[in-house]
């Protein structure tokens, strides 16, 4: 599901050959998953290429579901939240249910569209664990 939400914005909202980022930590203390980095490659994507969301954490106890909340605003006016189930979501990452504690390499991919809309999109990530712990928060600013 991250896949294809992450496809269907890209799909609807952008596709301009000059894509800028902002790469953003917005987990708390009291989450269970600790972001050492977080980037997004390549930086300036073109229409039609791969974008690569690679996340390093420290993860302290062991995910076998949750929910993944994706939460969004396109020019400032805020789109509707979408709420995943986690396991699901992650089925095409590099790191698919259950995720083990310790080091994890989160990396999740998404092809850019062919539109032609133009205008700055912010995106945040939350995961949530079986227990209804936050995992982490992540997120990006992406100007087209």
């Amino acid at each position: 599901m991250f896949r294809q939400f992450a496809l269907f914005t890209f799909l609807q909202l952008f596709t301009s050959n000059a894509i800028y980022n902002t790469m953003k930590d917005c987990s708390t203390p009291l989450d269970t998953g600790h972001i050492k980095s977080i980037t997004m490659n390549p930086s300036a994507p073109v229409a039609g290429e791969f974008v690569n969301i690679i996340i390093d954490y420290t993860l302290d106890s062991s995910v076998t579901d949750g929910t993944a909340t994706y939460t969004a605003s396109f020019n400032g006016f805020p789109l509707t939240p979408t709420t995943q189930p986690l396991c699901p979501d992650l089925e095409y990452t590099t790191t698919p249910c259950p995720i083990n504690a310790g080091d994890v390499h989160f990396e999740g991919s998404s092809q850019i569209g062919d539109a032609s809309t133009h205008g700055t999109l912010v995106l945040t990530t939350t995961w949530v664990d079986q227990n209804k712990n936050q995992i982490l928060c992540w997120g990006f600013t992406v100007r087209i």
